[in-house]
């Protein structure tokens, strides 16, 4: 019996980790493509923001989306738009290195982190910036993640076990019994393959 427990756990972890590592390279490439895609994306959006604070033509609605704000020179920050609220830590640190060099910025990162925008307003004097928070936490990620590879490792265990792992049982068996001499021992033959 420990041998045929030996070789059904040995099987099965074996595959359950090519399957595991198979989603994980998957879900890593997957990212990359959808973080190449999303640069593109944050680039085509900060010009458009930074023809629009050059050209004094930034107009948000009241419900446009994402965080906006408007930097005096005195360092007193005003909401644009009703969902602006207050700045956060990053957004000003982005604001500050505008500011200081007289250029616009695009903050962007992981597809799991905010698009962050600065430019210095058409007089110089003030600046405008903006972050536009992700679809996805980054927690809700790893759980979508961690998921998928649950479903697809219990999913490939079942399949296994049933296909591969059950008739591997009955061939033993089968060897046994003709190893102890019952001349009975029979092995039937399932399926086309």
């Amino acid at each position: 019996m420990k041998l045929r427990q030996g070789v059904q756990a040995e099987i099965l972890i074996s595959l359950a980790l090519v399957m595991a590592a198979g989603t994980a390279l998957l879900a890593a490439v997957l990212l990359e493509i959808a973080d190449a895609r999303l640069e593109s994306l944050h680039d085509l959006l900060g010009r458009g923001f930074v023809a629009s604070t050059r050209n004094g033509i930034l107009e948000l609605e009241a419900a446009e989306s994402g965080h906006w704000w408007k930097i005096d020179g005195h360092g007193v920050v005003r909401g644009l738009n009703a969902s602006a609220r207050e700045l956060d830590a990053g957004t000003r640190t982005l604001a500050r290195e505008s500011k200081a060099t007289g250029r616009p910025l695009v903050e962007s990162g992981a597809p799991w982190q905010p698009i962050r925008f600065a430019a210095p307003g058409r007089d110089g004097s003030e600046t405008i910036v903006g972050r536009m928070d992700p679809p996805l936490p980054a927690w809700l990620l790893g759980v979508v993640i961690l998921v998928d590879v649950v479903i697809f490792v219990l999913f490939g265990w079942t399949l296994l076990r049933r296909r591969v792992v059950g008739p591997l049982h009955r061939l033993v068996d089968a060897v046994r019994g003709i190893g102890d001499a019952d001349a009975g021992a029979e092995i039937v033959v399932e399926g086309v393959d």
